[in-house]
């Protein structure tokens, strides 16, 4: 981590009068709150700072009924992640000029997708934004709120780039849903449970 290398956020109190939901939740007023009050900070600061929310745009890649999950390693750089299971690829949002909201957004996501994973063809179309993700009951959450996009790539192969820390595969949801909700990143078993939510929606109508 470079601790001076400056990120997008806003602060808390901007965000929602008291405490903002927990979990998965959409809310158009949120969106137009960050487009009004977005902000460069030095990461090292703003990772000491629960006052201030860093924006993490978060991508969960499908094929149909999988989703695309991988360990963090011993190696891994997250130290406060190591050894857990994720669904998302994301990382912190930098500053493009002349972009809105979304555009910045996606193309910080595809950045983070382009570092992390080696996805082949790229995928055409874009990802769909499901809304945000929030958890205040950890010390990497209390420093965050994720923007969730999920992009359905079912002609896509996907491998992680740095094996040595990673380990990731397409897995049922059913499957993700069995392993111990302990073992996944907090962000994770949230979005797992939206995921669920969905599915179960689209077979019963």
């Amino acid at each position: 981590m470079d601790p001076k290398e400056l990120i997008l956020g806003v602060q808390r109190r901007f965000l929602a009068e008291g405490d903002l939901p927990q979990g998965v939740f959409y809310s158009s007023e949120l969106w137009d709150r960050l487009q009004g009050h977005l902000e460069e900070r030095p990461r090292g600061e703003a990772e000491e700072d629960p006052s201030f929310k860093q924006l993490i745009p978060y991508g969960v890649l499908t094929q149909g009924p999988k989703v695309f999950v991988y360990q963090r390693l011993s190696k891994s750089g997250e130290r406060r992640l190591r050894g857990l299971w994720s669904l998302g690829v994301g990382g912190h949002a930098r500053k493009i000029p002349g972009k809105d909201l979304q555009d910045l957004i996606e193309e910080n996501l595809f950045r983070e997708l382009r570092e992390e994973l080696e996805i082949s063809p790229w995928p055409k179309g874009k990802p769909t934004f499901r809304g945000f993700i929030n958890d205040d009951g950890n010390a990497v959450g209390k420093v965050h709120v994720g923007l969730l996009y999920v992009w359905d790539i079912p002609e896509s192969k996907v491998e992680v780039r740095e094996k040595a820390k990673m380990a990731g595969e397409f897995m049922f949801l059913e499957e993700c849903l069995r392993v111990d909700p302990e073992l996944w990143e907090s962000w994770s078993w949230w979005v797992l449970q939206e995921l669920q939510t969905g599915m179960e929606a689209v077979k019963t109508v």
